[in-house]
């Protein structure tokens, strides 16, 4: 072989064998941003939290209160602004047909029927339960 070959085979040789050329560094990743905020879906149903009625405003035992029922949880609005959330309770075997009982165990009411012809009732811890008059808006 000619003795340039051999030289530059040798002087690769011994660049690999040193490390050779200093790897470039990496190029840095750009910091992750995130995603914006998805605009709601229109053509998406509503989940049931999402299906709520208005207020209904109701006088029990001459308290005014505003209840709005949900699927599953109703809504208590004292005349003062404050607010209770009072869980759907699941039925039982003393459960009336067609009566659902959202309660916190300090308040309680109970709904039955739809529109117009609901009937609410009203009871506090374990007080008899009392009728309460629907307000015409």
């Amino acid at each position: 072989m000619n003795r340039l070959s051999v030289l530059g085979l040798a002087t690769a040789f011994l660049a690999s064998a040193c490390g050779g050329e200093p790897a470039a560094p990496a190029p840095e990743q750009p910091a992750e941003t995130p995603p914006a905020a998805a605009a709601p879906d229109p053509t998406m149903l509503p989940t049931p939290q999402q299906n709520s009625t208005a207020a209904l405003s109701v006088t029990c035992g001459g308290q005014p209160y505003s209840v709005a029922f949900t699927d599953f949880a109703a809504t208590l609005t004292y005349d003062d602004g404050t607010t209770a959330e009072l869980p759907q309770q699941p039925a039982t075997a003393d459960t009336e047909p067609g009566v659902t009982v959202y309660t916190n165990g300090q308040v309680s009411f109970a709904k039955s029927g739809a529109g117009a012809s609901s009937v609410i009732r009203f009871a506090r811890a374990r007080m008899a339960w009392e009728d309460c008059v629907i307000a015409q808006n």
